[in-house]
């Protein structure tokens, strides 16, 4: 019974990470049309969603990676000259600088 709980424990964190990592690669491809676009409004509602992501994973080897690649994304949305979206200043409402501040690549 127990290596059946443990089992249904990591098939549930399996499920969770697939599930936010399909999530971080769609949201990539959103930022590289919003940023073709110029949509700064678009940028910074995509770059809050990749750090809510990245937040609700917490931390673990496991996570590490799916963190990083919503970091890529916040950088993309960084990128924009956009009149809209300030480069390089953490904007108010913006909350996935904080959790950004401590990646290590």
């Amino acid at each position: 019974m127990d290596d059946l709980a443990r089992l249904l424990v990591r098939d549930v964190e399996t499920t969770r990470l697939a599930r936010a990592q399909s999530q971080i690669e769609a949201l990539l491809y959103a930022a590289q049309l919003a940023l073709a676009r110029g949509d700064g409004g678009g940028l910074r509602g995509i770059a809050w969603e990749a750090g809510r992501i990245a937040r609700d994973l917490g931390g673990g080897e496991a996570a590490a990676a799916i963190v990083a690649h919503a970091g890529q994304v916040c950088e993309l949305c960084e990128k924009t000259n956009a009149p809209d979206t300030p480069a390089t200043r953490q904007t108010p409402g913006c909350r996935c600088h904080p959790w950004r501040r401590g990646l290590r690549r």
